[in-house]
């Protein structure tokens, strides 16, 4: 592989850690010391919404894929209601995990939020 004229592994190995090395270092250190201190000062006394069960999803959503209606258009990732209804059973039971954790975490996976066309005419 050639990286800006060079072909030694090494050598570009080092341009590109220098590189990110100076792009991601802070400009004024004492501002910087200075956000962190102001964020956790900030997060110290944050209370979030508590959790109770009412927030918690169980495994019935097994259930609630068996009464999904078939022949349904695919949703933006191509997947239909026919690919819960005919997985394994387990299937519900780790998406049940996976939604509680988005929950508990309060954070929802990057790729979740990526919308992307299945049809490359689009």
């Amino acid at each position: 592989m050639e990286v800006d004229n060079c072909v030694d592994p090494d050598v570009i190995v080092k341009n590109f850690a220098s590189h990110f090395d100076e792009v991601y270092t802070h400009n004024n250190t004492a501002r910087t010391n200075q956000i962190v201190q102001d964020y956790l000062r900030m997060r110290s006394g944050y209370c979030g919404l508590p959790l109770t069960d009412e927030h918690t999803i169980y495994t019935e959503l097994g259930s609630s894929v068996s009464r999904l209606h078939t022949g349904k258009a695919p949703d933006i990732a191509g997947l239909t209601s026919e690919h819960l209804l005919y997985s394994h059973q387990s299937v519900p039971v780790l998406l049940c995990k996976l939604f509680n954790l988005i929950i508990q975490r309060k954070c929802v996976p990057e790729g979740f939020t990526h919308l992307h066309c299945t049809n490359p005419k689009d």
